[in-house]
């Protein structure tokens, strides 16, 4: 019989409710993620408890594994937007492949130009200096106004210089998890 010290069992499980998520470094409790290091949740209660000490803001900048993320998922009252593009961010973030993410920022705030207006839910800018945009589809994008997610992106994205070009990827609503980390594996092997 071999015995083990504790310090050698995995143990994801945290606070009551918490899940430790080793790929993303933050700690999953039922709809949002809580950062062990900062001490704080990155969205606010989806049951819109009153926080009196502000414990649960979100941070308008913050630093996941060297890349630096900006803003904020943007609430369009689909349920899951926000959370699902807080989460992207981080997963992007915790890959290593990325320099800058922006949340519901345009591209003029993202390449620092005047470039275009559009905000996409997601701007990635990977290590080697290439563009990608993540849309998720708000409940209202779908039917006759799904394909302009696309299209308004690559038309900004044929704007861009070719070597800084990356992918357009739209999500459909409702929104899948496993979809979501497939989608965002390949982007990640994508990057070189």
């Amino acid at each position: 019989m071999r015995f083990m010290l504790a310090d050698d069992v995995p143990q994801p499980l945290r606070f009551q409710g918490q899940y430790y998520d080793e790929e993303s470094g933050l700690s999953y409790n039922c709809y949002r993620y809580y950062d062990d290091c900062a001490l704080r949740y990155l969205s606010p209660d989806p049951l819109a408890w009153v926080d009196p000490l502000g414990l649960a803001k979100a941070c308008p900048e913050r630093t996941v594994n060297g890349t630096k993320i900006y803003g904020k998922g943007q609430k369009d009252g689909t349920p899951g937007h926000e959370q699902f593009s807080e989460v992207i961010a981080n997963k992007l973030a915790m890959s290593g492949r990325f320099k800058e993410i922006y949340l519901n920022r345009s591209y003029d705030k993202a390449m620092g130009s005047d470039i275009s207006k559009r905000r996409p839910d997601i701007i990635a800018i990977d290590e080697n200096g290439r563009v990608h945009s993540i849309e998720l589809a708000s409940k209202t994008d779908m039917g006759s106004k799904f394909p302009d997610l696309t299209a308004r992106n690559e038309t900004v994205m044929n704007n861009l210089p070719l070597d800084t070009q990356g992918s357009i990827i739209v999500l459909r609503h409702p929104f899948s998890a496993s979809d979501i980390k497939l989608v965002l594996d390949n982007l990640n092997s994508d990057v070189r």
